[in-house]
């Protein structure tokens, strides 16, 4: 469970090998079935992801674009403060 009311959160990627970025290489990262950045970083900053559950997955990238290698979808849920139930406590 992330915890942050602003919907942001970090995301680290671990690549093995290290990536190739000199040669083209990029990361794809697909929130909910949607490419949500791409870039030559194993380090993403999400911002804006809406309360409730996600899926999360890495894709590598070549040069033309093309889909090398793929994570397996890590789900998680989007926690948020709601005005509704202001002395809710998670535990």
């Amino acid at each position: 469970m992330v915890f942050d009311n602003a919907g942001d959160m970090d995301v680290v990627v671990a690549v093995s090998p290290e990536l190739h970025t000199a040669a083209g290489d990029r990361i794809a990262l697909i929130l909910d079935g949607r490419t949500a950045s791409m870039r030559g970083a194993t380090r993403f900053r999400l911002t804006g992801v809406v309360r409730g559950e996600h899926s999360v997955e890495a894709q590598l990238m070549d040069s033309s674009g093309n889909a090398l290698i793929a994570s397996s979808p890590v789900t998680f849920h989007m926690w948020q403060a709601s005005r509704l139930f202001p002395k809710r406590r998670v535990h």
